[in-house]
């Protein structure tokens, strides 16, 4: 029995590296599926079968070949499903559907309502998500599952947000909530993981296996990635750099400490050193018009906030030496603005400067990472379910 066990299992890792390598680099030949697996010719020939009789594989027609056949080519079938993102945001709810490729068949923002009212927020969730499902529901396949992306610690493992500062909330068993209210399988995770993820999968990440993504909205989170694969830590917290302390005198943040990175470099932060300096409180969008206008009090601002994020992310290469930092979430639309004097900063105080290329970007997904990722962490668990589930017999 645990021999059988044990084949089925490794039938499963096999399927899932086979159906990653074909998604994630369609359109792609088994030639080249067989170097990058180390799978043999018979089970790789298999699994490619069970997976195009499955429908999540097609050939696609013939690559270049200097001798002999032109090798036919594998593309992954992101047409079979969709599933449902959700981004839930300290002042915003964000929603789309996507079908398997993470392309967006149907999107919808509304504004939060009270963020401490839990029972608010999942009310508001659940009638974006049935406004989202009847829009597509005559046009393509039933939903597959539920990301949701939350500002936050989160067990991603139970779907339990432990503390949000942003939000007021601690302990809350957001996947539970849903589930009972959506009756579809749900997925919780940081916004900063899941972004990264975005990143990585259909970004301009793909060919990075260290990469640090900066969430810089309200507050700052970060997903890490190394060697490929998200970085979590020994309790699935690690990326919290927004509350890296850079002042120990500092104000108190909304996290119980003092000083810490967001208080300072923040589209919070922003706006109030714009209104201390202009005498005017305006929104963000606001804001960024008064920069396209080159407003010196905008443009001062932005200098100012640009040199506390080259502060944390000076921290962040020197401890982690990752390929490169994104910048996303609201002050990634700013990065023409604030990566240049990052970069600046970065080059004269960075001890790894002298050493390796510094590489900032901004987002190539913008500030719709969050619910990409959040749809991509749904397609990636639904992808995966059978293994998944032959873990939790083990």
């Amino acid at each position: 029995m645990p021999k059988s066990v044990d084949q089925t299992v490794m039938k499963e890792i096999n399927r899932t590296l086979v159906l990653d390598l074909i998604r994630l680099r369609s359109p792609i030949s088994r030639t080249q599926i067989a170097r990058d697996s180390g799978l043999n010719k018979a089970t790789l020939t298999a699994l490619i079968n069970d997976l195009i009789g499955e429908g999540y594989v097609l050939e696609v027609g013939h690559g270049q070949s200097n001798v002999g056949r032109k090798p036919v080519l594998l593309q992954f079938n992101g047409q079979l499903g969709t599933v449902f993102g959700l981004d839930i945001g300290v002042d915003y709810l964000k929603f789309v559907v996507t079908d398997f490729g993470a392309n967006i068949l149907f999107a919808h923002q509304r504004t939060l309502p009270d963020k401490t009212n839990v029972a608010a927020i999942v009310d508001a969730c659940v009638l974006g998500f049935d406004t989202c499902r009847a829009q597509v529901a005559t046009k393509h396949h039933a939903l597959s599952g539920v990301g949701v992306a939350v500002p936050g610690l989160v067990d991603h493992r139970s779907g339990t947000v432990l503390h949000a500062p942003n939000l007021g909330w601690r302990d809350v068993p957001l996947q539970s909530l849903l589930e009972d209210r959506m009756g579809q399988p749900v997925w919780v995770d940081n916004e900063a993981n899941v972004a990264a993820l975005a990143e990585q999968r259909y970004g301009s990440a793909r060919d990075l296996l260290d990469f640090v993504y900066i969430s810089a909205g309200i507050g700052i989170g970060t997903g890490l990635i190394s060697d490929g694969r998200p970085l979590r830590g020994a309790n699935g917290m690690a990326g919290e750099f927004g509350h890296m302390t850079i002042d120990h005198d500092g104000p108190l943040c909304r996290c119980g400490n003092r000083g810490c990175l967001e208080i300072y470099a923040s589209e919070r932060a922003l706006l109030d050193h714009f209104e201390r300096i202009s005498g005017k409180a305006v929104s963000f969008e606001s804001f960024r018009e008064r920069l396209l206008a080159d407003d010196p009090d905008a443009a001062a601002s932005t200098a100012k906030i640009a040199g506390y994020l080259a502060i944390g992310i000076l921290n962040l290469l020197n401890g982690l030496n990752p390929s490169a930092v994104y910048l996303g979430n609201q002050l990634g639309r700013l990065s023409d603005w604030l990566i240049p004097p990052i970069v600046q900063t970065l080059s004269e105080r960075s001890l790894t400067a002298a050493h390796a290329a510094i590489d900032i970007r901004a987002s190539a997904l913008g500030d719709n990472a969050g619910v990409i990722g959040a749809a991509a962490l749904a397609i990636d668990h639904h992808l995966n379910r059978n293994l998944r589930n032959l873990g939790r017999t083990l």
